[in-house]
């Protein structure tokens, strides 16, 4: 899975009992148990960090407590503390689409419950030796942890450590699927991979399935996006990483006989008032939700999805539901971390501010068509964009990379 804003995890923490057990049942012949004054306590818990927001609250250390595993030594025994609990709340990722007067709203308020959990790095260590013999450290959620050394029953904790549990999965390129529409494909213009291939070798063996005008919602484009994953099923199931973007046809070329009224409409300011345009929109959201929850019941376990940059058509008249759409968009790949149970990921990547370098709507990124495509200069932007955001967040990446395992 991926690392940063977007890779989360539940960890907890475990009660190290059974030396007071032991303890006990040895009576005169051991010390007292020592309490906080008597060993040094270990290292806390982290707190934890949900797929929206940090939770409130942190997790409670666990302390580290050391046993004697050869006889009656000089060494006591402490018990080891509660492990770290997870923290609780996070980001209610729920939204209401707002579809103008009259229109077709999509009511995500069932997106995603409050996050409750988060990875809690601390838990009960227990270490150090004593004069019988070494006991080793306990296993923290962040990795094995050893324990220091013990003298007369004070046990330091062990360093957290990272044993590669937590890292994402190596691919080949072969288990890396891309999807889309002309942005990805290309449509008498540059297409985006090669772009990507020579920013990283292994790019150049992703299965591309996408397609120039494909849309997310049925009856909007030519084809579907989401019948791009099912052909990549069909080939391979073996899927671990879905880069796709989609919209741009749904919003563009949007059917007049389904939506009237949409052209030029949705391509002004203030295309979110109008009716048809939001329908556009809805629908395309609530396609992509479907796509998410598609990949992830395919055993995706990451998905890169990408937004378009403010393309200069009608002024960047189509800026308007282009923001709308992907604010909302990005709403539902948050969400799925949580409706997945942390199966499967979504990456939000917003394309619109590289794309202000050099100025918004710069015709140097188009290729100059009444809706304009990305040029080469644009594909490389686009490229450049995804490459630094996958090789940040590990994902994609080849068994050369000391980031993944």
């Amino acid at each position: 899975m991926g690392r940063g804003g977007s890779s989360r995890r539940l960890g907890a923490g475990f009660a190290v009992a059974s030396a007071l057990a032991w303890a006990l049942a040895c009576g005169d012949d051991v010390e007292p148990l020592k309490g906080p004054d008597g060993g040094t306590q270990g290292s806390g818990g982290s707190g934890g960090r949900d797929a929206g927001s940090p939770g409130p609250s942190g997790g409670s250390g666990g302390a580290s407590g050391g046993t004697s595993s050869g006889g009656a030594g000089s060494g006591g025994t402490t018990s080891g503390g509660s492990g770290g609990t997870p923290s609780t709340g996070g980001r209610d990722a729920s939204v209401d689409i707002d579809a103008g007067s009259g229109g077709t709203g999509v009511d995500a308020s069932d997106d995603a419950a409050p996050s409750s959990g988060g990875t809690n790095s601390g838990g009960a260590n227990s270490g150090g030796t004593n004069s019988g013999g070494a006991n080793s450290g306990g296993a923290s959620s962040g990795g094995a942890s050893s324990g220091g050394a013990s003298a007369g029953g004070t046990s330091s904790g062990g360093a957290g450590g990272d044993d590669g549990g937590n890292l994402p999965p190596c691919v080949t390129g072969r288990r890396v699927v891309i999807a889309g529409d002309s942005y990805v494909s290309g449509n008498g213009t540059a297409a985006l991979q090669p772009f990507l291939a020579a920013l990283n070798p292994n790019a150049a063996e992703f299965r591309n399935f996408a397609l120039g005008g494909a849309s997310l919602a049925p009856g909007a484009g030519l084809s579907l996006i989401s019948a791009q994953l099912d052909a990549a099923v069909r080939q391979d199931p073996d899927i671990d990483l879905l880069i796709v973007d989609g919209g741009f046809t749904d919003v563009t070329l949007c059917n007049p006989s389904n939506f009237p009224g949409c052209q030029p409409a949705c391509s002004r300011s203030g295309a979110t008032s109008v009716k048809a345009c939001t329908d556009i929109a809805s629908q395309a959201i609530l396609a992509a939700d479907s796509l998410f929850l598609k990949a992830a019941a395919a055993g995706v376990e990451n998905i890169v999805f990408f937004s378009y940059p403010h393309i200069p058509a009608q002024g960047g008249g189509h800026m308007d539901v282009f923001d709308f759409l992907s604010a909302h968009l990005r709403t539902r790949c948050d969400a799925l971390d949580v409706k997945t149970q942390g199966r499967s990921h979504c990456h939000f990547v917003d394309m619109v501010p590289p794309f202000k370098v050099g100025g918004d709507l710069n015709p140097a990124n188009f290729d100059g068509q009444p809706i304009p495509l990305p040029s080469a200069a644009g594909a490389a932007l686009l490229a450049k964009t995804l490459d630094t955001f996958m090789k940040t967040e590990c994902l994609g990446q080849p068994a050369t990379s000391s980031c993944c395992r």
